[in-house]
């Protein structure tokens, strides 16, 4: 299973992700990217399984999270992947809503491996 995680301040949930990848036997691989631009031209995104999104990147990036939970829901591809909003932010939900983007499911930070490992056996 090949995960894409757009998070700034990854060290914050670095430890659930690296305990899932045990727990998993291994199966799963995942990159981090701090901006858009990191990962180069979009369609990549679309190799993974599953993508995570954090609402803040660093400021250096040409989309918010925002943006590219837009795009992604745009975009007219045959397949994809399974994404989930993370953010630390109380007030992700109604932003989220406000910008006609409520079909994302939110990942509230912090979040531990468990919270992780019944997101992924949920798919």
């Amino acid at each position: 299973m090949e995960i894409l995680i757009f998070e700034n301040e990854f060290k914050e949930i670095e430890g659930a992700f690296k305990g899932l990848k045990i727990i998993m036997d291994n199966e799963i691989n995942f990159t981090v990217v701090k901006s858009s631009q990191e990962l180069g031209l979009f369609s990549k995104l679309y190799a993974y399984d599953i993508v995570f999104v954090d609402l803040d990147l660093v400021p250096s990036s040409k989309m918010t999270g925002y943006d590219i939970l837009k795009k992604i829901k745009e975009d007219i591809i045959e397949k994809k992947p399974n994404v989930y909003v993370i953010t630390g932010h109380s007030t992700g939900k109604e932003e989220l809503e406000r910008r006609g983007l409520s079909d994302y499911q939110i990942l509230e930070k912090p979040f531990g491996m468990d919270d992780l490992q019944n997101l992924i056996n949920s798919i």
